[in-house]
C-alpha cells in the first residue's frame, strides 16, 4: 500500500503511470530531477523503504527520468512526486519554465485556493510568457 487510507497500492500507481506516461514523459525528460517525496515518510501513513542506493545520487550528480519504464521503476519504490529543475540539458543556464507550487493550509477553502492559482498566472502573462 502506498495510500492506505485511500486502498492506492504501488501496483496501480505503476499502471496509472503507463496509462498517462506519453503525457507525462515531456514534462520531466532531460531535466535534472532534485528531489522525490515518498507519502509515508511525508504523511506518516505508512514507511516505505529508501529508494535502492544506485538511484541515490552523490553530489554533483542528477537523477534523469527519460523513459516511462524509469518513471514506472520510481513509482515501485514508492515515488508519487517528481521534481525537476526548469531547464532542459544541455542547456542549464537558460530555464525553460518556472514552478509556482501553491501548498494551501487545509483550512483554506477551496475557492480561495482556486483564486490564488488563477493569480499566480497573470503576472508571468503581463511579461508574454506562455502560463499553464
Amino acid at each position: 500500500m502506498i495510500w492506505p487510507s485511500l486502498g492506492i497500492t504501488k501496483l496501480e500507481l505503476a499502471r496509472y503511470i503507463g496509462e498517462v506516461g506519453e503525457w507525462m514523459l515531456p514534462q520531466v525528460a532531460n531535466r535534472p530531477a532534485h528531489s522525490a517525496a515518498l507519502p509515508g515518510r511525508r504523511r506518516g501513513e505508512v514507511l516505505l523503504p529508501a529508494p535502492p542506493r544506485q538511484w541515490r545520487p552523490k553530489k554533483g550528480e542528477y537523477l534523469f527520468i527519460n523513459s516511462i519504464p524509469a518513471v514506472v521503476s520510481l513509482a515501485q519504490c514508492g515515488v508519487v512526486e517528481m521534481h525537476t529543475w526548469g531547464v532542459t540539458l544541455p542547456d542549464a543556464r537558460h530555464p525553460d519554465r518556472i514552478t509556482l507550487d501553491l501548498d494551501p493550509d487545509p483550512e483554506l477553502p477551496w475557492e480561495k485556493l482556486r483564486a490564488a492559482t488563477v493569480l499566480t498566472a497573470d503576472p508571468p502573462r503581463r511579461l508574454k510568457l506562455k502560463a499553464s
